[in-house]
């Protein structure tokens, strides 16, 4: 009885972090298609500069947005530290035998391998710009600007969405399935209490130090040139000029005997 109501608490958390993706997809999927490509030579997206002139500017931006940013620190950073959790709190689990170490171990290590699910799909993009952008190196001219702002501005919105209220509902709400697994699951309230205030603050520390670099070099670049909000606001992005890359994504299945997180890249 009490497993099954620490499996039902679970699987509620793999659900609610798949419904979340999934409107996130959606969004996303909704947005890209009401943007009109728009013609090379309007004047937004123009500006009455040359094809040069665009090139240098987008190579400039460019360079901005590869300096300093330590997004894939960030990333990677959060991500070992998730998957050494896994492990250590799974060995111990496997390893004593006190139900008061043991459970605790347990769920805490649930919690990390949903944070791993997490990481992976965080709106957070910085850490993978680098790449996007050297996908651009075909491109020259307003093509290139206007490809360059518009993964500019796909970064700098992940990283107020990693930052929003959604984000931070996510953190606690694992955070209390945890904590109530150990209480009402396993009579443990001290370690449930404890695994909560843990969690919280883990959740809450890796969302204080996400990057903003990206935001703030957009929201300063915007300001300089108006026209470039304008003009990524009406711009798909150019997949027939590159093979767009994908995105990580997950979904929840039945695998033997109880459910499975099937992760692809």
């Amino acid at each position: 009885m009490l497993r099954a109501l620490v499996f039902a608490l679970v699987v509620s958390l793999f659900v609610a972090l798949d419904s979340a993706h999934a409107a996130a997809q959606t969004a996303h999927a909704a947005a890209q298609t009401a943007r009109a490509t728009p013609d090379p030579s309007s004047d937004v997206c123009a500006r009455g500069i040359s094809s040069g002139e665009a090139n240098a500017r987008a190579l400039a931006l460019r360079a901005r947005l590869e300096s300093g940013s330590g997004a894939a620190l960030w990333w990677w950073g959060w991500l070992g530290t998730f998957i050494g959790l896994t492990v250590v709190q799974g060995v111990v689990a496997l390893a004593v035998e006190a139900d008061d170490v043991r459970w605790p171990s347990f769920v805490g290590t649930i919690s990390s391998v949903l944070a791993i699910g997490a990481a992976l799909i965080t709106p957070v993009r910085s850490h993978r710009l680098r790449a996007r952008l050297r996908a651009l190196d075909g491109m020259a001219g307003h093509q290139l600007l206007r490809a360059t702002e518009r993964e500019a501005e796909r970064a700098a919105s992940g990283e107020d969405e990693g930052r929003n209220v959604v984000s931070h509902s996510l953190g606690w709400a694992a955070a209390l399935g945890g904590g109530l697994a150990l209480w009402l699951g396993f009579d443990l309230p001290i370690q449930g209490a404890l695994l909560l205030g843990a969690s919280v603050a883990i959740s809450e520390l890796r969302i204080a130090t996400s990057p903003t670099h990206t935001r703030a070099l957009w929201a300063e670049y915007v300001a300089e040139d108006p026209h470039a909000a304008s003009c990524v606001a009406q711009t798909q992005d150019e997949s027939s000029a590159r093979a767009p890359l994908p995105e990580p994504t997950f979904a929840v299945g039945p695998a033997g005997l109880g459910l499975g997180l099937v992760l692809t890249f």
